[in-house]
C-alpha cells in the first residue's frame, strides 16, 4: 500500500511453526492449507520455499495485507478465487487465496498434506470450530498417494486466547473429528510457546510418525 512498516514480533514468532514444519517434511514438497494466517509472514516463508500454499481468512484487514504480500513473494502469481467457481488448473496455481464465503461454500482445495492455524483455533466461534475441524478432516484423507507422499498432519504453534472458546473444547473437537495427539511440547521455558501435532487415527503416521516427530521437535 506504498507504506512503510516494519514486522517485529509476528515475524520472529512465525519462525517457530515454520522451523518445526521445515523439519517435519524435510524432503518433501507438501501442500500446505494454512487456515487464519494473520499477518500472513508464515505463508510467505512457505511461499518462498516454493510450496503449494492455500489459505482463507475472515478478516478484512489482514486478506488485503496477504494478498499484497503474497503477491510479492510469489512474483504476482497469486491466484484469488473471488467467485464460486471451481478451479481447473488448480494443480497449476502455487499461491491461492480463498475467501471465507468460498471455503464454506466450495469443496477447495482438492486435498493437502499440511494443515496449519496458529494462535485462532481457541478464538473461533464453536460453530464455525465444528465446521472446520470437519472439512481439515476431509482435505486429510482425500489423496492419491497417502502411503507414499508427505506426512497428513494437523501443525499449529500455540491454541490462541480463549476469550471465545477454550482449549479443551478445541481438543474435543478434533478428537471427535477422529483426530489424534502424537506431539505437543513447549518451546520456551516460559511455556509460553508450543507446538501440537495431531494426526487422523487411521491414517498411518498416526501411528508411525510419533517417534519421528518427537526426535526432530526435540532436536530444534
Amino acid at each position: 500500500f506504498d507504506k512503510p512498516f516494519v514486522a517485529r514480533n509476528s515475524v520472529s514468532r512465525s519462525f517457530i511453526i515454520y522451523r518445526a514444519i521445515k523439519a517435519i517434511y524435510n524432503g518433501y514438497t507438501p501442500t500446505v492449507f494454512e487456515l487464519g494466517a494473520g499477518c500472513g509472514y508464515l505463508g510467505a516463508l512457505l511461499i518462498s520455499e516454493n510450496w503449494p500454499y492455500y489459505s482463507t481468512d475472515n478478516a478484512q484487514a489482514f486478506y488485503l495485507y496477504q494478498n499484497r504480500l503474497w503477491n510479492y513473494f510469489s512474483n504476482n502469481e497469486l491466484r484469488e478465487i473471488l467467485e464460486f467457481t471451481s478451479i481447473p488448473d488448480e494443480k497449476k496455481a502455487k499461491v491461492v487465496h480463498i475467501p471465507w464465503w468460498n471455503f464454506f461454500l466450495q469443496d477447495m482445495p482438492n486435498s493437502v498434506d499440511l494443515i496449519t492455524c496458529n494462535h485462532m483455533l481457541a478464538e473461533m466461534n464453536p460453530i464455525a470450530l465444528k465446521y472446520s475441524v470437519y472439512r481439515m478432516r476431509n482435505l486429510l484423507t482425500k489423496s492419491d498417494s497417502i502411503e507414499s507422499g508427505p506426512p497428513k498432519l494437523l501443525m499449529f504453534e500455540h491454541w490462541g486466547g480463549e476469550n471465545t472458546n477454550t482449549k479443551e473444547n478445541v481438543f474435543k473437537e478434533l478428537m471427535n473429528a477422529g483426530f489424534r495427539l502424537i506431539y505437543h511440547s513447549s518451546i520456551t521455558k516460559s511455556n509460553k510457546m508450543n507446538i501440537s501435532i495431531f494426526a487422523l487415527y487411521d491414517n498411518i503416521y498416526g501411528d508411525s510418525f510419533y517417534e519421528l516427530s518427537n526426535s526432530v521437535m526435540n532436536a530444534l
